[in-house]
């Protein structure tokens, strides 16, 4: 690993504090800093801390006939999916500025920074209705319900956010290191040049 990575990486290990696990946010600076690639992001293991928890509403109004009968639906329809603190998710799509993770086939939700924005940790991307932020998933808005702030690597968080497993991450950048190659007027003690560090 150069340098530069390591450096990078410890620095992302201070700021989560010592911990149990070794995770570090994903963030756009480290992104632009390691030159991950998009099938590289497609390839790391995310974990997801503080939890999520979305809620859909839809009230039902509706009639149709099928067979020859009227069938009228009045109500509501409520779902409410929760994820844990430190679930694991892999990555389905990457963009520039996002990567959305999958928690369950064929389905995703993105995580990212503003587009052209250049720091800033990879959080749960969505719209602000109203009072409420709302998150896409599986075709509907849901309405994320926030509530105490979650610790995650010994600092308080609000907002769902990815993390990336730092051993695996250091794995990607070694094995894309490639060498830049040397040149002789470099070195101005030729005979020992292939001694030389």
């Amino acid at each position: 690993m150069n340098k530069f990575s390591l450096t990078t990486i410890l620095f992302y290990l201070a700021l989560s504090g010592c911990s149990s696990n070794n995770y570090v946010p994903m963030t756009q600076e480290l992104r632009l800093q390691e030159k991950l690639t998009a099938s590289e992001l497609k390839s790391l293991q995310y974990f997801i801390c503080p939890g999520i928890n979305i809620h859909f509403h839809e009230m039902i109004d509706d009639s149709q006939v099928n067979k020859g009968v009227l069938i009228q639906r009045n109500g509501s329809r409520d779902i409410r999916l929760e994820v844990e603190d430190w679930s694991p998710a892999v990555g389905l799509h990457a963009t520039d500025h996002l990567v959305a993770v999958s928690l369950e086939r064929g389905l995703a939700i993105p995580f990212g920074v503003d587009q052209g924005a250049e720091s800033g940790a990879y959080q749960v991307l969505g719209r602000q209705n109203g009072r409420d932020f709302e998150v896409f998933y599986n075709g509907n808005w849901y309405r994320l319900q926030q509530g105490e702030p979650v610790e995650c690597n010994d600092q308080l968080y609000y907002f769902p956010q990815i993390w990336v497993d730092t051993q695996a991450l250091e794995e990607i950048i070694d094995e894309r290191r490639a060498l830049k190659g040397r040149f002789v007027e470099e070195y101005p003690d030729q005979e020992n040049r292939g001694l030389r560090p």
